[in-house]
């Protein structure tokens, strides 16, 4: 009998082995499967996204060539000398282009340069008419209000090439006839150096240009004007599914040979295991949904209550209110004590709204100092009314923190859902503008949403005025960030920075208002009113000098050096000492009246500074054209430099190019002694940021420009460090 029951045991126990190994099997069979799927897709989008990225940049460098005065000049006096040397040399002399053909409206082309079969002069035969017109049809619907660039793949022999259309135009574009204009048609050649540049950067060593398709490997056709094949770029897509299951093979083959007693420990632990892993994904999943301070529900959580049927059908029949809270005063408690002082104080928060939460009420903490509470019910105008006004009640009491005593106030907007066509998600947005509207006014009590406060025109007007009057009051200051050596800690200038505190809005920061300025043409006003308080702030101060930001519209002002020359002759400040920075936007947008009234700003003694280079259209045609004498690295390239090797890779390659073009280089943003220090060996001769200080009074700012004393020496060690 024992034997018996031993022997049904031991078949029951292989049989139970052998079901789970060929569950486990097929199972694996199949993510592997999945896996290949999932790398195939991933491959073909990096694969496409590569092309593309091709594709941006022959648009760019077309456009560049395209939009430009000067060629647009030279090509109607037919000047072969200087299209050669200044156009045709991008494909002879540099690494800019493989392929450029000058199409005129009028005729076949007279100019073409091909790389790789350079003659005495230009060719003209390079295209076949009907490759020409092919070109040119891409422009047909093509924009007038800007220079655009149309792509195209063509076959030239047996190269494959992509080539961009664009019209050569003259600066300014009103008024040109765009049928009579000659088509720059620039290309660059899919070779197999190129071809093989694009598979090293996303790992495929076998990506390659063939006539025809591989039906072993994964493939991207290359198509035509007339909509026919002239090739594809064929690749062996990553198979890891496969590589998964070769690894899986030999243990389950082990354990199907294995004693039935190590299968059932096997198995006994493998159900230990999945009541753990159970375990932890029930932890894991309620942690991501709860907020790890206050224990409420987090952000995710409140959209995922959002999105239940019960939210949506109370926001449809208007049963649904949703409150958005923003703790104001709460940097004041993380300066004062600490961030775990803070901590605290938004804990305590949290327990007082969780207690002021109606019974069918929803809280959760979706920000640093912000709280959306959901609210549902019949009589959801009262509800919501309630609740609102009870939670600004609790954020008004005194809080205790580690101590002390601090008063921090709330500002509150709710929206209640009126219509089915307000979704849950409209109506968050709504409480958001609401809460937005109780801070700007400073209402001391909840704001319901009201359509009124959407329109940007009613706030930008509202900012603008503000601002007129603030610039009358002398609300507008300027304080001075330093800008040190990189290597000794001396200040050698520091950059004006304005700041606005207003007594409608609060503090302002620049983007809030600037940008307003800008659209109603108040800009000149505050920058005559900014570069003369730092020219009154110079006077006395012989060994300041200070670097002032210009904003692009300022550049359209035809009495701008004027102004500035006049400013700085009234109140004695040799111009030398004045630095002026600006961004790309107008460098790109305009680039002949930027040349025009940089050129005259230099001439005039200022020096002239590159802002936030790397993060518009940088180009090192601007830097070589246009009278910069520094650029200052956008602190985005600083940011965790220490830790990445790419970015340090990056800042050293800037730091070099502003080297060979002569150029003095700032690293900004610079809040670590290490990034300092990096910034130190990359090349960078000076460096800005909190590491040394923040935005100071110019009172304060006085004291660096005394000799060398403790300051400069901590900061020099830390630079040595």
């Amino acid at each position: 009998m024992n034997r018996k029951l031993t022997r049904r045991i031991t078949v029951l126990l292989f049989g139970a082995v052998a079901v789970t190994i060929f569950t486990i099997s097929a199972v694996l069979v199949w993510m592997s499967g999945e896996f290949n799927q999932k790398s195939l897709q991933d491959s073909r989008v990096m694969m496409n996204g590569g092309l593309e990225a091709i594709d941006d940049t022959l648009r760019l460098v077309t456009v560049d060539y395209s939009w430009w005065q000067d060629a647009y000049d030279n090509i109607r006096a037919d000047d072969a000398g200087w299209l050669v040397s200044n156009i045709g040399s991008g494909v002879t002399d540099s690494s800019a282009l493989d392929l450029v053909v000058l199409s005129p409206a009028d005729g076949p082309p007279k100019y073409g340069w091909i790389k790789g079969q350079e003659q005495d002069g230009p060719q003209a035969d390079l295209l076949t008419p009907v490759q020409i017109q092919q070109m040119r049809d891409l422009l047909i619907d093509a924009p007038t209000d800007e220079v655009v660039a149309r792509t195209q793949f063509v076959k030239i022999g047996d190269k494959m090439f992509l080539l961009a259309a664009a019209y050569i135009t003259s600066d300014d574009l009103e008024g040109l006839d765009f049928d009579t204009l000659t088509v720059n048609i620039s290309g660059f050649m899919l070779d197999e150096e190129r071809i093989a540049a694009l598979g090293a950067t996303f790992l495929t060593d076998d990506l390659e240009l063939s006539d025809t398709q591989d039906p072993g490997k994964e493939h991207i056709e290359l198509v035509g004007a007339e909509g026919e094949i002239l090739g594809h770029l064929t690749w062996t897509a990553p198979t890891p599914g496969d590589e998964l299951l070769q690894k899986s093979l030999l243990p389950l083959s082990a354990a199907l040979l294995s004693f039935a007693g190590i299968g059932l420990l096997v198995a006994f632990g493998a159900r230990k295991f999945a009541e753990e892993l159970g375990r932890k994904e029930a932890e894991s999943f309620e942690n991501a949904r709860t907020d790890s301070m206050t224990k409420l529900p987090n952000r995710f959580h409140f959209v995922e209550r959002l999105s239940e049927p019960t939210t949506r059908r109370a926001c449809a029949s208007g049963q649904l209110a949703i409150i958005f809270l923003d703790v104001d005063g709460f940097k004041n408690v993380n300066d004062t004590i600490g961030h775990a002082g803070g901590d605290d104080l938004i804990c305590q928060v949290a327990d007082r709204l969780a207690a002021a939460l109606p019974k069918n009420g929803f809280l959760a903490r979706v920000g640093g100092d912000e709280f959306n509470i959901l609210v549902t019910g019949d009589d959801i105008i009262s509800s919501v009314e309630n609740t609102a006004k009870k939670c600004f009640s609790e954020i008004q009491r005194d809080f205790l923190v580690k101590g002390r005593i601090f008063r921090v106030s709330v500002s509150i907007g709710y929206a209640i859902a009126k219509h089915q066509t307000t979704s849950c998600e409209e109506l968050v947005r709504q409480a958001d503008v609401a809460m937005y509207q109780a801070k700007a006014r400073k209402a001391g009590e909840p704001i319901i949403y009201r359509e009124e406060y959407e329109s940007s025109l009613f706030k930008n007007r509202k900012i603008d005025q503000a601002l007129r009057a603030a610039l009358t009051a002398g609300e507008i200051k300027v304080h001075y960030q330093p800008i040190v050596h990189s290597q000794t800690g001396q200040m050698e200038l520091a950059e004006a920075l304005v700041y606005w505190n207003s007594t409608e809005f609060g503090r302002m920061s620049p983007e809030s208002f600037i940008p307003v300025a800008e659209e109603s043409g108040l800009i000149s006003i505050l920058g005559t009113y900014v570069f003369r308080r730092v020219c009154e702030d110079m006077v006395g101060r012989p060994d300041l000098k200070v670097s002032v930001n210009l904003s692009p519209v300022q550049l359209l002002d035809p009495m701008l050096t004027e102004d500035l020359l006049a400013i700085a002759q009234e109140t004695g400040i040799e111009t030398h000492r004045i630095e002026l920075e600006l961004t790309e936007r107008i460098v790109v947008s305009h680039p002949g009246l930027a040349r025009e009234k940089l050129n005259a700003l230099k001439s005039a003694g200022f020096g002239i500074v590159l802002d936030d280079f790397g993060t518009g259209f940088s180009s090192i045609g601007y830097l070589r054209q246009l009278p910069f004498d520094k650029l200052k690295i956008d602190q985005s390239f600083v940011m965790g430099v220490e830790q990445n090797v790419e970015a340090l890779n990056l800042m050293e390659s800037i730091a070099s190019l502003g080297r060979a073009l002569d150029l003095t280089v700032v690293a900004e943003g610079v809040e670590t002694a290490e990034q300092a220090n990096l910034a130190h060996l990359a090349g960078c001769n000076q460096i800005q940021g909190f590491l040394f200080s923040g935005p100071l009074p110019i009172e304060e700012l006085t004291r660096w420009l005394r000799p060398p004393g403790q300051k400069v020496q901590k900061i020099a060690r830390l630079l040595r460090a």
